[in-house]
């Protein structure tokens, strides 16, 4: 039994570490995301969302533990400063034309208030061309992921 080589053989045994889990996790949503990439049908994209769907499984109870327990410590630890200067780093790595669809993508699952929080820091000019430089492209983009088209 390879756990890494079988996904149907995922029991996690004792001597399996969660970094390799991830590892796997992540590499299996990967060469769904290519085959789906290569060869877009309704078979490979129900294999991307399966592979997506278990990456989620696994990397929630991470993505928990950060938002109770790193956001709040960060809050109170961080400067300001050091704060935006985060989101500036993370905004780096994102490529300029699609930074709209990021935004979109972030913005989506956010109530109200803290959709308007996130819009109110926008600079002004962006928030005028929202609909033409972010609603617009994450529409898109979303409807390609769910429907295909």
């Amino acid at each position: 039994m390879d756990v890494r080589t079988d996904r149907y053989e995922l029991s996690l045994p004792p001597k399996l570490t969660f970094g390799q889990i991830k590892g796997f996790t992540l590499d299996e949503a990967s060469a769904a995301c290519t085959a789906w990439r290569e060869r877009p049908s309704a078979g490979t994209g129900e294999a991307l969302a399966a592979a997506l769907d278990h990456l989620n499984t696994v990397v929630e109870p991470h993505l928990d533990d950060e938002e109770q327990k790193v956001v709040p410590l960060a809050a109170v630890t961080l400067t300001q400063q050091e704060w935006d200067e985060m989101g500036k780093q993370g905004a780096a790595w994102i490529p300029r034309s699609k930074r709209g669809i990021a935004f979109g993508m972030m913005l989506e699952p956010l109530g109200e208030a803290d959709r308007a929080f996130m819009m109110r820091h926008l600079p002004a000019p962006v928030r005028m061309l929202y609909p033409f430089l972010i609603e617009r492209p994450w529409k898109k983009y979303a409807s390609t992921l769910r429907n295909g088209t």
